[in-house]
């Protein structure tokens, strides 16, 4: 296995290096380039199989980089010329956190992740490592299907806020790991009445309903999990929740769903929605939990935004589609499928439609999101994180109070 690591700090991999060693890596499979120019020739003669790339890196070694702007050139070089070995994976690797949130969505199209560098958090150092382990272990057996199996599988659409918010729980989160060549899990636990859960949590590569199915169906075949869930953001319906209430969805659907039609020459657009509920056991435990004042309270005392607005567990319809809203009129017509709707996202009808159409045993599976905009001309990005929080938490304490009951239940 051939690895090339372009970065121009060096001197953090000195560690990295005793414990590749460990794992069978000599230092003739480990190749450094400090900078654009040396790694393009290194690429011109050898194919690596990892290339682990810094996101801010010169072009000549005795320039220092303020931006991204050659690490991108590389990637796009890499992806769509003909002069370069494309390597066979690439992990992303950043101790910039600025430039890291302006670059990273551009970065992470042109490879699997984009691991932060801490001098004082070893985790980036036990990420890259954890990957390597997979090469080498896919590399030697492949075809070996997995024995793995978790209690309860989150997917999150977003990274940003959705997946660290839901990384903030204090489930005993272990560092990222891959479990195929796209697909990549943080696991934890809980304790639920003194019952250990173990959970995997991921987020898609894609926003949307296409890049959820697909990530849920491989999650629930790879660890056959008894529930399956979502948590995160969506827009509301003003008049129906606030902002940071969480929506319960029950049912939800791709409200695009349809054909077009032509009537007295007109084109038109004829809806056929197709509605899908969460597992009905879920949402009794869900009645339950949504008049709990004490898990109210708690989420009040927790969020520091909206002090003065009570938050509401709401059960509700949830349309889905596959563009993000910011017109209300688009909104209105969404309602006339309807008349009860609540909410209005882009993953939750994928993430039933994987589970709903799983090989037996089926999980549970339910979503559980929080109001960030109403989908209007004044949408913005102020509450995301407020709602992402909200929704974690909520998320959270429902499965802390009942996953044991909920797991006893569906094994009986």
């Amino acid at each position: 296995m051939k690895i090339l690591i372009v970065d121009d700090a060096l001197q953090r991999y000195s560690l990295f290096m005793e414990k590749a060693k460990e794992l069978g890596l000599g230092e003739n499979d480990i190749h450094f380039c400090s900078c654009v120019k040396d790694a393009r020739e290194n690429l011109t003669k050898e194919y690596y199989d990892l290339l682990v790339l810094d996101l801010l890196v010169p072009y000549e070694c005795y320039e220092i980089a303020d931006n991204s702007r050659h690490t991108i050139s590389l990637l796009m070089a890499l992806q769509h010329g003909s002069d370069l070995k494309k390597p066979g994976h690439i992990i992303g690797i950043t101790s910039d956190k600025d430039e890291a949130i302006k670059s990273a969505s551009r970065f992470e199209d042109y490879t699997w992740i984009l691991i932060e560098y801490s001098p004082i958090n070893l985790s980036w150092m036990t990420t890259l490592l954890n990957y390597i382990r997979y090469l080498l272990e896919t590399s030697s057996t492949p075809n070996v299907s997995s024995k793995d199996s978790v209690d309860v599988v989150i997917v999150c659409a977003l990274k940003s806020p959705e997946f660290e918010a839901l990384m903030q729980l204090p489930w005993h989160w272990e560092e990222f790991m891959p479990i195929s060549e796209v697909i990549f899990i943080r696991r934890g636990s809980f304790y639920s009445n003194g019952q250990k859960i173990t959970v995997a949590a991921a987020h898609v590569t894609r926003m949307g309903m296409v890049s959820t199915a697909i990530t849920a169906s491989y999650l629930i075949s790879h660890f056959q999990p008894k529930i399956i869930t979502m948590c995160g953001i969506c827009a509301g319906v003003k008049g129906k929740v606030n902002i940071g209430d969480i929506v319960f969805a029950d049912p939800a659907w791709d409200y695009q769903s349809g054909k077009f039609i032509k009537e007295d020459g007109v084109a038109k657009f004829s809806i056929s929605p197709h509605q899908l509920g969460p597992s009905q056991m879920l949402r009794s435990f869900v009645d339950v939990f949504s008049s709990d004042k004490e898990l109210l309270i708690n989420l009040e005392n927790n969020t520091d935004e909206l002090n003065s607005r009570d938050i509401i567990l709401k059960i509700g319809p949830m349309a889905s589609g596959s563009a993000v809203l910011a017109d209300s009129e688009i909104l209105e017509a969404i309602k006339s499928q309807h008349r009860d709707l609540v909410a209005v996202e882009m993953e939750t009808y994928g993430l039933f439609s994987a589970a709903s159409f799983a090989s037996r045993p089926q999980p549970l599976y339910f979503s559980m999101k929080s109001v960030c905009d109403f989908a209007d001309s004044d949408k913005n990005d102020n509450f995301q994180l407020f709602a992402a929080r909200t929704s974690a938490r909520c998320l959270g304490s429902f499965l802390e109070k009942f996953g044991n009951k909920i797991l006893g239940a569906h094994n009986a």
